[in-house]
């Protein structure tokens, strides 16, 4: 097993002379073999090692139990321990999330939290967990990347025992006279590992003895297609790549297995996280459509489309609704979007009037009681002038490529009879300036 581990370490360049290794100790055979392992590499690679443990509270006095084997272990073999005692259960019911999957991420955020820039974290993830993954993903649907299994090394985390199956760990725990501890989840059937591991596995090894054998060459063939693919992608990406964008038509035009290892790789580095199938289908359509527009990632992030450039952006807070009264349509009014300005015209001023600015004036003969000036409202509509329809504002917005986070920004007029202008959008036909018009107000916005 120790040449298997030292190949994997040599293969992905795992460890560097000097490095503190922080290994993920829960006490099971995995662990506990891979501890050991690196303590007799400790010298011949120049390394300091450092156990962590995670007591997630989920097993009761088991999990306490783990907890006190481990710190023995690391006294045994003099081996500094950081321990953290955390309750999964109460977590994952705040949060939503499995236990399964708050417990690794609280696991990881301890690990970072006492790693540096010279540490490396190893888990003890070995072949059998790849092949059981493997099934997994395939199970939920997945692509070449999920069917690759779990990855050898990932930025600061490494798995050396990653080529070693459950069997050779077992069996290095046997001869050196190692202990470890069991948990007693591993037997229970309602998880989809354990199911896969204890009723999956067996079958395929039945049908072909050399099933894992086997799996370790296809992993090697999934492995180099899925790193020929994601090297196209970062090509793409070191050409066309400026400010965080790349152009949307030139993303379009490739493959779409490179084009979507682009997406994804675009969402991971501005820290979006993975998207999903639907969010990547989404985001090929509107490259297609070159319209522009956004796709929602998550509660933080929209994958943009605008100019013919495609990019990821942060969501910005959105101003809060606001509304003023207006006394009268003289001088400046500051608002929350910020100052805009009112301004009489005669009829002989119009032929000087920039077009521009005649979409933000109106007949102010034509307007009926209170006037405000404010953000949108949910139901607003207008019948934008000369155009022979009523439109929502949410729609107008969609047309214009407006934010969602800037559409609180747009300046709306309206009086009793509702909205009549929209800032640089449109006027409504009620307010139109026609040959009959006497009183001309122009809004603009200040500087």
């Amino acid at each position: 097993m120790i040449a298997k581990i030292v190949s994997a370490i040599e293969k992905y360049n795992m460890l560097s002379y000097g490095q503190t290794v922080i290994v993920g100790l829960s006490g099971g055979a995995d662990s506990v073999a891979l501890t050991h392992a690196l303590i007799s590499l400790k010298e011949e690679y120049g390394i300091k090692l450092l156990a962590a443990h995670v007591n997630h509270c989920i097993r009761g006095e088991e999990s306490d139990r783990d907890e006190k084997f481990v710190t023995g272990f690391c006294e045994k073999y003099g081996i500094t321990l950081k321990t953290l005692r955390f309750n999964v259960p109460e977590e994952s019911e705040k949060t939503g999330e499995s236990e399964e999957e708050c417990g690794r991420r609280i696991r990881y955020e301890f690990f970072n939290s006492i790693a540096d820039e010279n540490s490396v974290i190893a888990t003890a993830h070995n072949f059998n967990d790849s092949v059981e993954t493997f099934f997994i993903n395939l199970t939920r649907g997945t692509g070449l990347k999920g069917l690759c299994s779990i990855p050898a090394k990932r930025g600061n985390i490494i798995r050396p025992l990653i080529n070693c199956t459950r069997d050779e760990i077992e069996l290095y725990c046997k001869e050196n006279g190692l202990s470890f501890v069991t948990d007693s989840t591993n037997l229970d059937e309602d998880y989809t590992r354990n199911k896969i591991r204890h009723s999956v596995l067996p079958v395929m090894s039945e049908i072909n003895p050399s099933f894992f054998s086997l799996m370790e060459r296809t992993f090697e063939n999934l492995q180099t297609d899925e790193g020929y693919l994601s090297a196209l992608a970062s090509g793409f990406l070191t050409l066309y790549l400026d400010d965080g964008k790349v152009p949307a038509d030139s993303l379009f035009a490739e493959p779409e297995s490179v084009r979507n290892r682009v997406i994804i790789k675009m969402c991971a580095d501005s820290s979006a996280g993975i998207p999903d199938r639907k969010h990547i289908e989404l985001i090929s359509d509107l490259l297609k459509s070159k319209k522009g527009g956004a796709v929602q990632l998550n509660y933080e992030f929209y994958a943009v489309c605008r100019d013919n450039f495609f990019f990821i952006e942060k969501r910005k807070e959105q101003t809060p609704a606001w509304e003023i009264k207006l006394s009268s349509f003289d001088g400046e009014t500051e608002t929350p979007s910020g100052k805009y300005i009112f301004k009489h015209l005669s009829e002989k001023d119009l032929q000087f009037v920039q077009k521009n600015v005649l979409e933000n004036a109106f007949d102010c003969d034509k307007i009926s009681g209170s006037v405000f000036i404010r953000s949108r409202k949910d139901g607003d509509t207008v019948r934008p002038k000369n155009r022979g329809v009523t439109k929502t504002l949410k729609k107008l917005f969609l047309e214009e490529r407006i934010p969602v986070e800037k559409r609180n920004d747009v300046a709306v007029l309206s009086d009793d009879n509702g909205v009549f202008l929209i800032e640089n959008i449109c006027v409504d036909e009620r307010v139109k300036i026609t040959k009959d018009t006497k009183n001309i107000i122009t809004m603009a916005k200040g500087e």
